[in-house]
């Protein structure tokens, strides 16, 4: 199992979607040199504005050895949405 550290919910606009963009984040645990990366997704708890809303991540894997690892999602991440 590999763990992700170091992610943030950045704020947005307010566009009428759940997206949110996760950056920053990187994985721990990779055996040796295995080709596994990070992509980085999530979505916020609601459409409409509000500050320090929740943000689930669904990050998932990719890579040649991407099949020999599960990942613990980072949690207590929370960003805004702005009016627009």
């Amino acid at each position: 199992t590999l763990t992700v550290t170091g992610s943030t919910a950045v704020d947005k606009v307010y566009d009428g979607s759940l997206t949110v963009t996760i950056s920053g984040g990187s994985l721990v645990g990779v055996v040796g040199t295995d080709d596994v990366s990070l992509n980085q997704a999530g979505s916020f708890s609601q459409t409409n504005v509000g500050l320090n809303l929740v943000v689930t991540a669904a990050n998932t894997l990719s890579g040649a050895a991407a099949g020999n690892y599960t990942i613990t999602q980072p949690t207590d991440l929370t960003a805004s949405i702005t009016p627009k």
